[in-house]
């Protein structure tokens, strides 16, 4: 029964994407037409915030589904700016700018003070993350920079995204936030080996990693509130993400090879718009999804 709400959740969710977000999206590019957009980049954030939305929607007070849509589409175009402005190792003006985009493209936010504390919290953790490129960082502070980075992240896009939501829900939201972080960086190995960003994912062996992966989705899932009704699309969207996560690390671990360094991107990489590899994960996640 888990297997095919699975399958019902995760349909739904690329239904919507492309017949819904992706059309809209091609709207707002036509009566924005002056601007330039990196369409690669916010496909994938359009996905992702989609997936994000869908797995959250019983419990969103705002019902205006075309105020949703709308904060999704200019919110998932300004990130590529926001991530770019966050890049600059000495700048000092990230959260101006932050704010400069959300006006640029006007997207309206419910109780606008409860976010600024947050975006300032996330824009720190994010400089911080340049600590990650320093050879004398221990896993002890990789681990909390993981955490507070993809926790903070999480919590500012749902603040932004979907307007009022209970408190309580505020810990869910920062936890999942740091389990998808973890997801991003096994999957990213590659990449930041290259710019010399130092991770869990490629500072540990991949057993370890996979050890520290599954602790973490162990207390996520047994978390309380996730006993809730309303919350059952957000523990589909968590064994998702596991499936996924440990059908790449198992390719990691078929490699034998605890030398990253050495690996082409061809080989350590994941690449799901490869059919076969698609292919590949959709008989992993089938035969495992139901063992969750």
């Amino acid at each position: 029964m888990r297997t095919l709400r699975g399958i019902f959740f995760v349909l739904n969710v690329f239904y919507y994407y492309h017949f819904v977000i992706k059309k809209e999206y091609k709207s707002f590019k036509i009566s924005n037409s002056n601007d330039t957009y990196n369409d690669q980049r916010i496909y994938k954030y359009l996905l992702f915030i989609t997936l994000i939305y869908k797995a959250f929607i019983n419990i969103i007070k705002t019902k205006n589904n075309k105020i949703m849509i709308t904060n999704i589409i200019k919110y998932a175009v300004s990130i590529p700016e926001i991530d770019d402005a966050t890049d600059i190792e000495n700048s000092i003006n990230i959260f101006e700018i932050f704010i400069e985009k959300i006006k640029k493209y006007n997207i309206k936010i419910d109780n606008f003070h409860i976010l600024i504390p947050l975006i300032h919290a996330a824009i720190y953790y994010q400089k911080m993350s340049i600590l990650q490129k320093y050879d004398k960082i221990n896993l002890k502070t990789i681990q909390m920079i993981t955490s507070k980075k993809g926790g903070y992240t999480m919590l500012v896009m749902s603040k932004i995204l979907y307007g009022e939501y209970e408190q309580y829900y505020d810990t869910l939201i920062y936890e999942l936030g740091h389990y998808i972080q973890l997801t991003n960086d096994v999957f990213d190995i590659y990449k930041d080996l290259q710019e010399g960003v130092k991770t869990m994912a490629n500072q540990t062996d991949i057993f370890t990693f996979e050890a520290y992966y599954l602790d973490c989705y162990d207390k996520l899932i047994k978390l309380k509130i996730l006993q809730n009704n309303k919350l059952n699309n957000v523990k589909l969207l968590i064994y998702f993400i596991q499936i996924i996560t440990t059908f790449h690390i198992r390719k990691i671990k078929n490699l034998n090879e605890k030398n990253y360094t050495i690996l082409s991107r061809n080989i350590i990489v994941t690449d799901m718009e490869k059919p076969l590899v698609f292919l590949k994960f959709c008989i992993y996640a089938l035969s495992n999804f139901s063992k969750l």
